[in-house]
């Protein structure tokens, strides 16, 4: 059960043999990760523990039940500081262990090795720096059962190293990622990270396990409850190599949960996998990478946004056309769990105010996102400049997410009357074209139907305006997305299901039907959602490119579509730029029915 603020005592998941008068963290639970807790051991009876102080905040103990009988564990961590073997430095903030190589003044060379077992190293690590680095190290070091709090700078850091094994290792406190490695074949399993801070006037993010630069890491069953910016800031792995190698790891408590960025990834396809992500602020996952991308096995509960999907392709930008898919597969998506309190877990971490312009977007009123519509595009975000999820889309990239053996559950209304959560939900800051999201075998369980698609509106013009003269000379036209329910399973329609936003606003009344074409008898209108769900109805996207290297210096009429009684102007493809730049050539893009 949940341990309220007050209280004394905890029950722990497994027997431990730990002393009187040590000290424990207990890990944050909520959005905030400064709500881990330090407390004195005083009495310890198998499962039960009792302290000498009272908790401060509120720490939740139990497990989110799924329908199919699976339960997601969302319990606090708990961690062991005290130790029998000590290293503390004299003076805070001043100590190091170095391991690396050297050579004597007769040119004789040394190679160093560490290897460590249950020892508590505490007050290490000058500010930017690690409490134990390691340099050039290829012998096998490792560290086993220790920990290592309260560091004025980080608390592992490898470079140019390789098979370096952390295992069972408790890192509290740092200022500075928990664990940075970088090299070859390093080896994390069961490490807890709790609390890594943002080092003050450092630009990049924080990660509390930072592993994005190895060549063939190992991560099994990692903790981080709790990080000021990123939790797991991975590589990922190649799609087509074989074998585990990465499963059980849990991210929470952070702004994200899992991290991929420019110049992480592979050149073809990158696999990410095995991870519990919830409770972040921001994002469960958050990749912008320029390859395709495999998401497999994934548990993803209670984030602002579950997976903000963007791949590029900087061939775009010399108009060759470059083709990429995401696939999410074999994971569950909860947008609000039954461990969530309406009260408490409304707040603000403490590292929100100075990230206030990277919030990630939501319902027009609140609630959480299960999946923002994937970006193809030739270029990530330009972090910092502009927040992560503002992306300059072109029309270069072919894409298509597709979602295979996937359940969405738990989308609500979260809280109050006007909160709701929301499966699938437009980037407001993303408007160039929307590639296609396919479905195959995928519930959305005890889903109502206005919470499982939200399409943003995109005005016509500043003052709201919407005759045709004004549309002739516009860029950018209405919204146009499609996802398709190629088996029914998601939607409960007759396949295949066809579900696209309403289009036809800006047309002038006299057009007797406009928008993207429909049957009536198949089609109907949800206006909560801005959209048509359309039976027995196959959609495409369709993307026509301009080849009048002239097009620019001219006035030139939209591009229309009439299929049957129905007629539909092409929207621009290009966005976030001066109206249809020249560097990019002219594309319009709509869903017609194949």
């Amino acid at each position: 059960s949940d341990i309220a603020p007050g209280n004394e005592r905890i029950w722990v998941e497994d027997e431990v043999d730990w002393s009187p008068d040590g000290n424990i963290v207990i890990s944050s639970s909520s959005y905030d990760a400064h709500q881990a807790e330090v407390v004195t051991l005083k009495e310890i009876n198998g499962r039960s523990i009792r302290f000498q102080e009272r908790l401060l905040h509120r720490h939740i103990g139990r497990s989110h039940s799924i329908e199919d009988g699976r339960r997601v564990p969302l319990a606090a961590e708990v961690g062991l500081l005290t130790r029998n073997i000590q290293i503390k430095s004299d003076t805070a903030c001043s100590g190091r262990l170095l391991v690396g190589r050297f050579r004597n003044t007769s040119g004789t060379e040394f190679a160093g090795d560490l290897r460590l077992s249950n020892i508590e190293i505490l007050n290490f690590g000058p500010s930017q720096l690690p409490a134990i680095g390691f340099s050039n190290v290829s012998l096998g070091s490792s560290i086993i059962s220790s920990s290592i709090h309260h560091s004025c700078g980080g608390g592992i850091q490898a470079v140019t190293s390789s098979g370096i094994s952390l295992r069972d290792n408790v890192v509290f406190n740092t200022v500075g990622p928990g664990i940075d490695l970088e090299g070859q074949t390093h080896s994390l399993i069961r490490n807890l990270i709790i609390l890594s801070k943002q080092p003050e006037g450092l630009a990049n993010w924080v990660a509390g396990i930072k592993v994005n630069k190895i060549e063939g890491s190992y991560l099994l069953g990692n903790v981080v409850a709790g990080s000021e910016r990123i939790a797991f800031h991975i590589r990922g792995r190649e799609c087509l190599l074989a074998g585990e190698y990465c499963a059980e790891n849990v991210a929470h408590s952070s702004l994200h949960g899992v991290h991929l960025y420019r110049g992480d990834g592979f050149h073809n396809c990158t696999k990410i996998t095995g991870f519990l992500s919830y409770k972040n602020y921001d994002y469960g996952v958050m990749f912008q990478l320029e390859s395709s991308v495999v998401m497999d096995n994934m548990m993803l509960v209670d984030n602002s946004v579950g997976v903000l999907p963007v791949v590029y392709s900087p061939s775009a930008k010399q108009h060759r056309l470059g083709k990429k898919y995401i696939e999410l597969r074999n994971s569950v998506i909860i947008a609000t769990s039954s461990t969530f309190d309406c009260i408490k877990d409304r707040i603000l971490p403490l590292s929100a105010n100075s990230t206030s312009r990277d919030r990630a977007p939501h319902y027009p009123q609140r609630g959480r996102i299960g999946i923002l519509w994937p970006s193809f595009t030739s270029e990530p975000s330009q972090w910092p400049d502009n927040p992560w999820h503002k992306i300059r889309n072109y029309p270069g990239v072919s894409g298509i997410m597709k979602l295979q053996e996937v359940t969405f559950t738990g989308f609500t209304r979260s809280c109050y009357s006007d909160d709701r959560d929301v499966c699938i939900m437009s980037n407001p800051d993303s408007m160039g074209i929307m590639y296609p999201i396919t479905a195959e075998m995928t519930r959305m369980s005890h889903v109502h139907e206005q919470n499982k698609f939200y399409f943003h509106k995109l005005e016509t013009s500043i003052n709201g305006s919407k005759d045709f003269e004004y549309l002739d000379m516009r860029c950018e036209g209405s919204r146009k997305a499609l996802f398709k329910d190629l088996d029914g399973s998601a939607l409960g329609l007759q396949p295949p299901v066809s579900v696209f936003p309403k289009s036809e606003f800006e047309w002038t009344e006299s057009c007797l039907h406009a928008g993207i074409y429909r049957e009536d008898t198949k089609c109907i209108y949800k206006p909560s959602t801005q959209g048509y769900f359309c039976k027995d109805t196959d959609h495409a996207l369709m993307i026509l490119e301009s080849l009048d290297t002239e097009a620019d210096r001219r006035r030139s009429s939209p591009v229309v579509s009439v299929t049957g009684s129905f007629v539909e102007a092409f929207s621009s493809g290009v966005s976030h730029v001066p109206c249809c730049p020249s560097e990019h050539p002219r594309a319009f893009y709509s869903v017609l029915p194949s």
